[in-house]
């Protein structure tokens, strides 16, 4: 943790903040006034001063960094949390959300990358993508297009030409097919008789298909 208090202190203090750290030499201690834990980092400007700490899975496990996120707010000071894992972000941003604390979370990235002109960059800028939920998520999307939307899909295609069972419809679909029949030519009966046919068997081979017979 001394490593990346030193990196942050330096970056900030390049940065023109005025920094002081109980820790850290060649720093002015925080004032004795201060109420309450003191942060990692106190660091003023003109228009305030903020309280940074760094947080990770020891420090959050001990359970009282609620009450510490308190004192600093007592001070008048606004509340910075440097995290170094994904699983502290979460604790913070859970905890400060559920207790009502304001607070900006800053992600640290492995490293403390340097930037063009040759400084540390150290907070993430951006916000990492897990690669392997995204390949999750279109893995079983495409496994639902290929294995379930065909049977969907012919399941609706097959209420089309479904007729219900009971009795007074059934004879009203019959006394349709009895209506295309008249006044058509004994050819045109058959084909009419084939197409008919041949609906009925694709009707049988989707229902098969459907209910796994």
């Amino acid at each position: 943790m001394s490593n990346l208090l030193r990196t942050l202190s330096h970056k900030f203090k390049s940065s023109g903040w005025q920094v002081k750290s109980n820790t850290l030499k060649g720093y002015d201690n925080i004032p004795r006034n201060w109420k309450g834990p003191v942060p990692d980092l106190l660091i003023t400007k003109d228009d305030g001063s903020i309280a940074l700490c760094i947080e990770d899975a020891e420090s959050l496990s001990r359970g009282n960094h609620v009450n510490r996120w308190r004192s600093f707010e007592a001070n008048d000071a606004k509340l910075m949390i440097v995290v170094k894992d994904r699983h502290s972000h979460i604790i913070v941003k859970k905890d400060a959300a559920k207790e009502n604390i304001e607070v900006v979370i800053r992600f640290v990235e492995r490293g403390y990358k340097k930037d063009s002109s040759g400084k540390s960059s150290v907070f993430s800028t951006h916000s990492k993508v897990d690669w392997m939920i995204v390949f999750t998520i279109v893995t079983v999307l495409l496994a639902f297009v290929v294995l379930v939307f065909p049977d969907l899909m012919s399941h609706f295609k097959m209420k089309d030409f479904y007729q219900p069972f009971d009795k007074e419809r059934q004879d009203q679909y019959i006394k349709n097919k009895e209506d295309d029949y008249k006044g058509k030519s004994v050819e045109e009966q058959k084909d009419k008789a084939r197409d008919d046919s041949r609906q009925k068997l694709e009707l049988e081979k989707r229902q098969k298909k459907i209910h796994g017979k």
